[in-house]
């Protein structure tokens, strides 16, 4: 099963790793409010070296559940893409 996500700049991560992608999922982490979703960037530095960076993806629930959203900064809001 193929699974992707959409941070808030609209890129998209997906845990197909046998593609030539340079967004990738590496963990998907289930909640009674949210769903955690831990992508990784292939990038290049000013030295042209390449990095990886991590972020977190939230994808909540619903409106009822704001309140586990109180910590959770605005920019790592996104979606889920379905097809």
């Amino acid at each position: 099963m193929i699974v992707k996500v959409r941070d808030k700049d609209g890129n998209i991560y997906t845990n197909d790793m046998s593609h030539n992608a340079d967004k990738w999922i590496l963990e998907i982490h289930f909640g009674t409010s949210y769903t955690q979703v831990i992508v990784q960037d292939k990038l290049q530095n000013d030295e042209g070296n390449e990095i990886f960076p991590q972020k977190n993806i939230i994808i909540p629930m619903g409106d009822m559940y704001w309140i586990d959203m109180l910590a959770v900064n605005e920019n790592e809001i996104g979606e889920w893409v379905v097809k």
